[in-house]
């Protein structure tokens, strides 16, 4: 994960954490955090705010398992499915919110 909140903005309220491989371990931490905001502590839904939300580059780690360098660039929309559907498993009517505020 980078953690750089001058270059890439804010994830959950956490500054500067971003998926930027889109690791399963990773996207796992995020859907978990989703049902835990929204089942255990009441949260009507999910506001993400920051820039660059949608902004992914290839990986070439070979820890991270990737098929090919792009996939994780193809993969972001998934990640954002999975947020989608964990709110909405915790909560049938959660508000969800994608918002590239601060974008130029």
């Amino acid at each position: 994960m980078v953690r750089d909140a001058s270059r890439l903005g804010d994830l959950f309220g956490v500054p500067g954490v971003v998926v930027p491989h889109l690791v399963l371990e990773e996207v796992d931490y995020f859907v978990e955090q989703a049902k835990r905001f929204i089942g255990h502590w009441g949260y009507e839904g999910l506001k993400t705010d920051g820039q660059h939300l949608n902004s992914v580059a290839p990986c070439y780690n070979p820890k991270h398992r990737h098929a090919r360098p792009q996939e994780s660039t193809e993969s972001v929309a998934l990640f954002w499915k999975a947020i989608h559907e964990a709110a909405h498993e915790a909560k049938s009517d959660a508000l969800v919110e994608l918002c590239p505020c601060g974008t130029r």
